[in-house]
């Protein structure tokens, strides 16, 4: 994928996590982890979604690592600073 590749993908996961955010009643609900909260879990989803299909491995700080089937690596941390 190119630069500009890369920008509109990006761009759309900036997109999805937004309509997410938007949409998302509990903002003090909690995730799996004590440290979590579910709107950093739906964020992470979001963000999923659109990289994936590209190939792209992914390290987020949500999810963890899962490997893709090109050499990119794309790192998540879906809302910086939720705690």
């Amino acid at each position: 994928m190119t630069d500009d590749d890369w920008i509109d993908v990006l761009v759309r996961a900036a997109d999805a996590v937004k309509a997410d955010l938007d949409a998302f009643e509990d903002k003090l609900a909690m995730g799996v982890r004590p440290d979590q909260y579910a709107f950093d879990l739906a964020a992470d989803a979001a963000v999923l979604a659109v990289i994936e299909p590209t190939g792209a491995g992914t390290f987020s700080e949500e999810s963890g690592v899962r490997p893709g089937s090109t050499s990119e690596l794309v790192v998540i941390d879906p809302v910086d600073g939720s705690t």
